[in-house]
């Protein structure tokens, strides 16, 4: 039983470095991450990219500068920030759409985006230990699980390693 644990364990740190090295958690020759995009069931990928405004500007090897706006982009590594397309749920726990929100931490199945809309009905404001503000939802999978608010930040945000004040 021993062996078939300890067997297992080195099959999933193999799987996990695989997925790190496909993901690009490595850099390139240049130093710098690639970026990629998924947007409309294709992936993109480059070593230069930047999100102007309202799309993402990549630079791709053959030299073609391809833009692709943002409400079609289901997520993107740009700068080593990972932003994935979720839907927003509100206070009330009303679905309100679909935003990128940016993957800050992951525990388990569970992972904790931030998103920096304005829109007070979606949550609380709060700033985390590295000097960034705003509203924090936890999602399982693809699937929403709870907004971060008055009640359970202090809780929550450690949960993820993120200190509160």
């Amino acid at each position: 039983m021993k062996k078939l644990i300890v067997l297992l364990a080195l099959v999933s740190f193999g799987l996990i470095t695989k997925a790190a090295n496909e993901l690009n958690v490595a850099s390139n020759k240049t130093g710098k991450d690639i970026a990629y995009v998924i947007a409309g069931g294709k992936s993109y990928f480059s070593q230069e990219a930047r999100v102007i405004f309202n799309r993402i500007r990549m630079h791709m090897e053959n030299g073609v500068i391809v833009t692709i706006p943002l409400r079609k982009v289901d997520a993107y590594i740009v700068d080593g920030k990972v932003f994935h397309r979720l839907p927003l749920v509100d206070k009330n726990r009303k679905e309100r759409g679909t935003a990128l929100l940016e993957l800050v931490a992951e525990r388990g199945d569970l992972r904790l985006y931030r998103h920096s809309s304005m829109d007070n009905n979606l949550g609380c404001w709060f700033e985390d230990n590295r000097g960034k503000t705003g509203m924090y939802f936890v999602y399982r999978g693809d699937e929403y699980h709870v907004s971060v608010d008055e009640s359970n930040f202090r809780t929550l945000l450690p949960f993820f390693g993120i200190k509160t004040f």
